[in-house]
């Protein structure tokens, strides 16, 4: 499918990383625990240098790594209690204490869940949790995405090593507005044939392959996400970059709507496209162009 310029109510993503057309797998991440299950620290799984890990994304030299936030928590099960852990010290901070007076045992199997405020109870066989996705996420300047916004999954055998798995993808849009400047107040993206947003059914096999599905849809509209951008973020004629994360999958007639701060709507439908699981997608050479009010214009040729 091609896309020429157009000056109509459009819009379309970019999903790439900086000067790579390949997807990149942005998983594995690692968490040691001490003698006790009161204090846990997490690595990078396989990571020879040691870098620390967190949970959204930063970029550095080109490239984006997974990072810990300072506030982030994550719940873990194994089958009779459920505990929270949280990094509740500094960003880049790997050490979680445990914030719950629930006592796991220490000996697993456990099964565990970020972010901690999705989660919503837990399969008896320890297959599975059933968590919330949210339908908004919260732009910050100095984030790629925000906290809370990707949800990851883990299963272990033992207290000794646990290893998250991501359950979902990651997107980022280009956005300019090289006839003046404006206010980007919100962008909503929605599906005709599923929930982006909801109650879901997250699970993990044995062999570690995660799963995110997302409950069918009802007789009520289909639930979207949208990132919020409270005030207002100016978009002049350099591209500004917004980032948000989704359930992977198919989605037919996914629709892209951006709302600046004066009301304005500018919106577009892909017919169809596929997002995978742990990755940016590559949507190559697009530039989302703010004309005027009501007007918004596309660059470039859209690449499956």
């Amino acid at each position: 499918m091609r896309t020429n310029y157009i000056k109509t109510l459009a819009l379309l993503p970019i999903l790439l990383l900086p000067a790579c057309d390949k997807d990149e797998n942005v998983d594995n991440m690692a968490i040691e625990s001490v003698a006790s299950m009161d204090v846990l620290t997490a690595t990078f799984a396989g990571d020879e240098d040691g870098n620390q890990l967190r949970t959204t994304l930063q970029e550095n030299d080109g490239s984006y790594k997974n990072i810990w936030l300072r506030g982030d928590e994550f719940v873990l099960t194994d089958g009779n209690v459920v505990a929270t852990y949280s990094n509740a010290e500094q960003d880049n901070l790997s050490v979680f204490d445990r914030t719950s007076d629930q006592q796991p045992s220490l000996q697993g199997p456990y099964l565990l869940y970020y972010p901690a405020s999705g989660y919503r109870s837990f399969a008896d066989d320890l297959s599975s949790f059933r968590v919330e996705i949210p339908r908004y996420q919260e732009y910050d300047e100095s984030l790629t995405l925000a906290n809370g916004s990707y949800p990851m999954i883990c299963r272990a055998k033992n207290n000794k090593n646990f290893s998250f798995y991501n359950l979902g993808c990651m997107i980022r849009l280009n956005v300019s507005a090289p006839t003046g400047e404006a206010m980007v107040k919100f962008i909503t993206i929605t599906a005709e044939n599923a929930h982006l947003s909801g109650m879901a059914t997250a699970s993990i096999s044995e062999d570690n392959v995660p799963s995110l599905k997302l409950d069918e849809l009802g007789d009520d509209r289909p639930k979207s996400v949208t990132l919020v951008c409270n005030e207002g973020v100016s978009v002049g004629t350099a591209d500004k970059m917004f980032y948000m994360a989704l359930p992977y999958g198919t989605y037919q007639n996914l629709k892209f709507e951006v709302e600046t701060v004066n009301g304005s709507r500018y919106s577009s439908t892909i017919s169809k496209v596929t997002f995978s699981r742990s990755k940016f997608r590559s949507l190559n050479n697009f530039k989302v162009r703010i004309l005027s009010v009501g007007e918004l214009g596309i660059e470039g040729e859209f690449a499956d």
